[in-house]
């Protein structure tokens, strides 16, 4: 992705207008996980780390070649209270309700609540707006 600012927009070097700022405000960016292999219960790497503020908006997930997964996003280590979700091999598609943003340096991780079928895939996108 490219990000071009017009520096005839009437903004000053080192600064934005605000309908560039407007712009970069929904930026939308995916944060990806893939858990391979025969799946196991408990929190999982890889872990993103937030490098900048964003709001989380929901997660998309698919169970590859398996089905009953249930899995739940793990914010800082922390499970208590965070959506969880039932997937198999379609994609199934999830509001967030208790980890819905992230700050800076904030850890974000997937943990498998329930492996269902032996030797399913797990991939979680969550799309984050920044």
């Amino acid at each position: 992705n490219t990000l071009s600012i017009d520096a005839a927009s009437g903004s000053n070097a080192g600064s934005m207008s605000s309908a560039h700022y407007t712009k970069l405000e929904t930026l939308y960016m995916p944060i990806s996980f893939h858990i391979s292999g025969t799946l196991a219960t408990g929190v999982k790497q890889p872990r993103f780390i937030s490098p900048i503020a964003c709001t989380l908006v929901n997660a998309r997930a698919y169970a590859g070649g398996g089905s009953g997964v249930t899995y739940r996003l793990v914010k800082n280590g922390s499970t208590n209270g965070n959506t969880s979700a039932t997937v198999g091999a379609a994609v199934v598609t999830t509001s967030l309700s208790t980890v819905t943003s992230l700050a800076i340096g904030d850890v974000l991780q997937v943990e498998i609540v329930s492996a269902g079928t032996s030797g399913a895939d797990l991939s979680v996108t969550v799309e984050a707006t920044y």
